[in-house]
């Protein structure tokens, strides 16, 4: 009876240590998963807002691109670059992007995936949105929210879109702008489709989970 109960004992240890190390893994989810390493990433969207003081700019076409050196991490770093951007739906202007990176951080235990973002700029640079005139400054910044991401595809071809709502951007307003200043109320949007290649550029499966 004694060998029993020990063994019984020992049993709910080990059930409860499994149950402990799969929670653990549960709440440490989600990740970037790509089918080999290392992986591009390349994006494309065709509906990039910029929002502050000094107006909205909209860009019909925007591409982004990243590497990372594993097959699973919680984040990810994607260059932008913008082009067919207009103010006020009529006016042309341009975003420069000098550089500067969006990082991406999934947040620990987010369903649906949610991701954090980091605007990374070499020293001295920054994102530049400019039209008749009128310069936004948007500097080097962190903890921004935030992007939702979801897998779309399968296999090879399975890829990620990802929803953006990112507020709270600090800018600067400059020259003729109608709003000029420094400002935390900078909102960013869009959506944007990412899939992944391998060393020899054939593309290769991207999720998240």
């Amino acid at each position: 009876m004694k060998f029993r109960l020990t063994t019984l004992w020992l049993a709910a240890i080990a059930i409860a240590v499994a149950a402990a190390m799969s929670a653990s893994a549960a709440s440490a989810a989600p990740l970037f998963h790509a089918e080999s390493e290392p992986v591009t990433f390349k994006g494309t969207s065709s509906n990039n807002t910029f929002i502050t003081n000094a107006g909205e700019v909209a860009c019909s076409t925007s591409s982004f691109s990243g590497t990372n050196s594993t097959k699973t991490s919680t984040t990810a770093t994607l260059t932008p670059a913008y082009s067919g951007c207009k103010a006020f739906g009529l006016i042309g202007a341009t975003v420069s992007t000098n550089e500067c990176s969006y990082v991406f951080h999934l947040v620990e235990g987010s369903s649906p995936p949610t991701a954090i973002v980091d605007i990374e700029c070499p020293a001295g640079n920054e994102i530049t949105i400019e039209a008749i005139g009128c310069v936004v400054h948007v500097p080097a910044q962190s903890g921004l929210g935030h992007v939702v991401f979801a897998n779309k595809g399968t296999k090879a071809t399975r890829g990620l879109e990802a929803t953006v709502t990112v507020s709270g951007i600090t800018y600067t307003a400059t020259g003729g702008c109608p709003s000029a200043g420094t400002a935390s109320n900078g909102v960013y949007s869009g959506t944007v489709t990412i899939q992944g290649f391998n060393s020899s550029s054939i593309q290769q499966g991207v999720w998240v989970e």
